[in-house]
């Protein structure tokens, strides 16, 4: 039952829009549970199958929606599942193999807007800045990944899929490739590019190989010389917190966060944070727009002789 079109929509999604492995395998797994749940409940909880999905109507998301209350499933789960459905039925309506989305306009819990945490400048540079230069290869590197977060703002899946031709010493570029394989040319600091460098010359001398830039292979790699993992990257990035003294954790995501920011702090506009960051949307962006208004307001009521 609707393995065939789960399977053409998994296809569409990894060809099409070029998504991730992680995200493929979500949207497997959600629709999967959704055609499990049918199969055994039959439409909005009668006891019979359903062989296409063309007979599932509003009746039966809602029979599933109350069954994962029911089972006290998280707001961002349901959130997920219910959107990974809505998207399957997006497709196939599509393709015209159905009639409807019966998906849509289906009500979802309200989700908690989250802030995004985020060092202080004084925390940005207490992580970067070293009084005496380092000298091993693991805190060369670690440092430029610091350096990159920070002064970029890529993503940790884009920065350990660096190769060494993506970097443009000379121009101060760097050249990623984001979500849907979308490339984008991001400027990089001076600090940046001597901490590479640094890097670079290490490695060279103790992993005796051509890691130059413009050369091809992994820009980031580890002691044994392959490309380094995001999850080695994530436990880097906390112990580099750790190190520096910091009294909150340090995530390669915060260092995004703190990267868009603190250029909106300082009056950047915000489409150019959009477009530094790789955001598809503007609606992206603007939560970052909260933050610094939550500043804001602690520092009216500090400072506004009337605001106590």
């Amino acid at each position: 039952m609707m393995i065939q079109e789960l399977t053409q929509f998994l296809k569409y999604l990894e060809i099409e829009c070029s998504v991730s492995k992680n995200t493929l395998r979500a949207y497997e797994s959600d629709i999967r549970e959704f055609i499990a749940f049918l199969m055994k409940t039959g439409q909005a909880g009668e006891q019979t199958k359903i062989e296409h999905p063309d007979k599932i109507d509003r009746n039966a998301i809602q029979s599933y929606l109350s069954y994962l209350y029911a089972r006290r499933k998280a707001r961002t789960t349901i959130e997920r599942k219910i959107s990974s459905i809505r998207s399957f039925f997006k497709y196939l309506k599509h393709e015209n193999l159905v009639a409807s989305n019966p998906a849509a306009g289906i009500p979802l819990p309200r989700k908690h807007r989250k802030l995004p945490g985020f060092l202080t400048v004084k925390e940005a540079n207490q992580l970067l800045d070293i009084k005496q230069q380092p000298d091993d290869l693991k805190t060369l590197r670690n440092m430029a990944m610091a350096e990159l977060f920070y002064g970029t703002g890529i993503r940790v899946s884009e920065l350990v899929n660096l190769d060494l031709d993506d970097v443009d010493a000379s121009e101060m570029e760097l050249r990623v490739l984001g979500k849907g394989r979308k490339e984008r040319i991001l400027p990089i600091t001076n600090n940046a590019v001597e901490r590479l460098l640094l890097y670079l010359t290490k490695r060279r001398s103790v992993l005796n190989d051509n890691a130059v830039f413009g050369a091809n292979g992994p820009l980031f790699v580890n002691l044994r010389g392959t490309r380094i993992t995001a999850r080695s990257v994530h436990r880097i990035m906390k112990q580099t917190g750790v190190n520096a003294g910091l009294h909150k954790r340090v995530h390669p995501h915060e260092l995004r966060h703190s990267f868009a920011t603190h250029l909106l702090d300082s009056g950047a506009d915000l489409r150019a944070i959009q477009e530094l960051l790789g955001h598809a949307h503007l609606a992206t962006t603007q939560k970052y727009t909260h933050v610094s208004l939550e500043k804001l307001m602690r520092i009216y009521n500090d400072k506004h002789p009337r605001a106590k």
